[in-house]
């Protein structure tokens, strides 16, 4: 058993030139995964805020809240991506060294990175589903409103 897990042949030790691309192949498939994501997650939000205005009601709700889940962990799936993507930015730093390279420039403060961008975004439209699917509730239960009197 224990011999499927042992290498058949020595294997080469991997070469800088070799691990410096790989590692920049690396990153931008997981950036691109993650934007990929982030469209995905958008045009998930368009199908349920159609499917809740077109049929209102129960199934409304039903919709906005299933789908506020399914884009919550969308959003975990991007910010994955970007950890992921980023566990080898120390290594870009040491290959540049010496050189005025740089993988990303600083952004101009807080409210300029994609990721601060893309979770209020997601936060936004989680919050609108949400109060959406009280709204669709008071309306069909109007009784809500006025503490059921």
């Amino acid at each position: 058993m224990a011999d499927q897990f042992e290498p058949k042949k020595q294997v080469d030790p991997v070469l800088p030139p070799d691990f410096y691309r790989f590692i920049c192949a690396y990153y931008f498939h997981q950036d691109s995964l993650s934007w990929s994501r982030t469209q995905n997650l958008l045009a998930v939000e368009a199908g349920i805020l159609a499917v809740a205005f077109s049929k209102r009601g129960g199934l409304a709700i039903l919709a906005l809240t299933l789908g506020s889940v399914l884009v919550l962990l969308i959003l975990h799936l991007i910010l994955r991506d970007w950890q992921v993507r980023d566990q080898y930015l120390p290594y870009f730093d040491k290959f540049h060294e010496g050189y005025e390279i740089r993988l990303t420039t600083e952004p101009k403060g807080y409210w300029y990175r994609g990721s601060t961008i893309v979770q209020w975004i997601s936060w936004s439209l989680i919050a609108f589903n949400l109060a959406s699917a009280i709204y669709f509730l008071f309306e069909i239960c109007p009784h809500l409103l006025h503490g059921g009197h």
